[in-house]
């Protein structure tokens, strides 16, 4: 089993398998599955997510896994993880467009503004590392996230793990993103594929 340490922190949305915990604190991982689901399009996949991580209802049928818990501060952790299924395998060159600085910021435009991208290896997979900020109103105030996505092509399929921190405060969530990029990427690279 997986052990994940716990990081104070505002308000992290996240989607995929994250630790967000507070360092003296050991908190249990517990697996995930996505064997006989719809939404799974067929893929045998699994992540390790905090076993304390309440599960959410999925909002559509593409959202194979939600997952968030509450902080003390208010803040809240949240992890998703989506599959795409495309008409069909995307051919070499779009594949390297997805890769591209350009598809990079095209995909990044779905979920905000394009602050960076980068071509990484999970397991033995090229994915699309894509950084992002956005605000949105809430109630009477914003929220500002800053998140990175990864998104993961497979034959005609699109895995997809995001990662978010929020909160009212833009430099905060800022900060938040930058002392857990790492820990992002480290729970990313859980994703099995069997």
């Amino acid at each position: 089993m997986i052990q994940f340490k716990k990081l104070a922190g505002a308000l992290l949305v996240i989607t995929l398998p994250l630790a967000a915990f507070s360092q003296d604190v050991k908190t249990k991982a517990c697996e995930y599955r996505t064997d006989g689901k719809s939404g799974a399009h067929g893929m045998r996949l699994s992540f390790w997510v905090p076993c304390n991580w309440n599960r959410l209802e999925p909002t559509n049928e593409s959202i194979l896994a939600s997952y968030s818990q509450s902080l003390p501060d208010s803040g809240t952790l949240t992890h998703t993880l989506t599959i795409d299924k495309m008409p069909q395998a995307l051919p070499p060159e779009q594949l390297s467009g997805l890769f591209s600085s350009d598809g990079m910021k095209m995909i990044a435009r779905q979920h905000g503004k394009y602050v960076s991208g980068s071509k990484v290896r999970i397991g033995e997979w090229d994915a699309a590392e894509i950084r992002y900020w956005n605000q949105y109103k809430q109630g009477n105030g914003m929220l500002y996230s800053y998140g990175v996505q990864y998104y993961l092509p497979m034959g005609d399929k699109i895995i997809n793990i995001s990662y978010l921190t929020g909160s009212g405060d833009k430099d905060q969530s800022k900060k938040l993103f930058a002392a857990h990029e790492e820990e992002f990427r480290t729970a990313a690279k859980t994703l099995l594929v069997r």
